[in-house]
């Protein structure tokens, strides 16, 4: 081979690895939801039933202004389902001139440590509730906000925190397009900003994916979450950090909680509103309550 040849063999082998890694090459990819028929029903009309049944079901007081975060729980569909619900039909039902352009859902890894935060590569996602668009273009302008943030498809692959909210977005706004992140140790105050700059383009609401409190003790998890829930209210973000820790995990998914409390705060949030919380152990005899996780969900508004 001569050595023209070489060079131009060396010059494509360096563009096609350079655009396997970029978001556009990556942005062909339509996904597939790992938890259907795990997290979730893998049958279409009965998924979206039983999500819709969740989100009609559930009463929401009045909320003014518009919803720029909030906060639900991503367990199986049967526990958590209708906590979520809650906070679905809130974004859902705002007046037309408050509802989100763009649906963020942050979530974490329960598995790996995530440094920063990892975008869902792709341009769309597929649940038994349809295909929801990935905003390829906002999550580039994330990425482009600080080095923390990327596309990296590896830690969504078989993590439910965040696309367990999926198949709510998709009944509740089946046409707003979607930006799915996981965060680890650094990632909350960088998104944060990022999603701060992106809300000055894109009329943003920020879905932040956690349970609350497991523990073998009912009455712990109940007054852990009431106490969570009360600090959460009033967006005491100092007292939250305080009583988290690896082995009193108030919040499982406690960066996408800070992130979005930070991001609902620099746009002017004061007072968090909470719709409803849960616990798994509700209604079961003592004699049960082996295990028991919280739910919660809440909003955050500004004028």
């Amino acid at each position: 081979m001569c050595q023209h040849s070489v060079t131009i063999l060396i010059f494509f082998i360096v563009v096609f690895a350079f655009y396997q890694e970029s978001p556009l090459f990556m942005s062909t990819l339509v996904r597939k939801a790992f938890g259907s028929g795990r997290w979730f029903s893998g049958d279409g009309k009965a998924l979206t039933k039983e999500v819709l049944g969740y989100i009609e079901s559930a009463s929401i007081p009045a909320i003014s202004g518009r919803i720029v975060a909030s906060i639900a729980p991503h367990a199986g569909f049967r526990y958590s389902g209708p906590i979520a619900g809650h906070t679905f039909r809130a974004i859902r039902d705002m007046p037309k001139e408050n509802q989100p352009e763009l649906l963020i859902i942050i979530g974490f890894s329960h598995s790996e440590r995530i440094s920063g935060a990892a975008l869902m590569d792709g341009t769309a996602i597929t649940t038994p509730c349809g295909t929801s668009q990935l905003d390829v273009e906002s999550g580039q302008f994330l990425c482009q906000q600080s080095s923390e943030i990327r596309f990296d498809g590896r830690y969504h692959n078989g993590e439910h925190s965040a696309e367990n909210e999926i198949p709510f977005a998709q009944v509740a706004l089946p046409t707003v397009p979607l930006v799915v992140a996981l965060i680890g140790d650094s990632g909350v105050q960088p998104l944060s900003k990022a999603l701060v700059e992106l809300n000055k383009r894109k009329r943003l609401t920020v879905v932040c994916s956690t349970d609350m409190l497991h523990d073998e003790n009912y009455d712990k998890v109940l007054a852990t979450d009431e106490k969570t829930l009360k600090d959460t209210e009033n967006m005491d973000i100092d007292a939250l950090q305080k009583a988290w820790s690896y082995q009193h995990q108030i919040y499982c998914g406690f960066k996408p909680v800070m992130c979005g409390l930070y991001f609902a705060k620099a746009l002017g949030c004061q007072k968090a509103q909470i719709l409803k919380h849960s616990c798994s152990g509700d209604g079961k005899p003592a004699s049960q309550r082996d295990y028991n996780v919280g739910y919660g969900s809440a909003v955050m508004t500004i004028p």
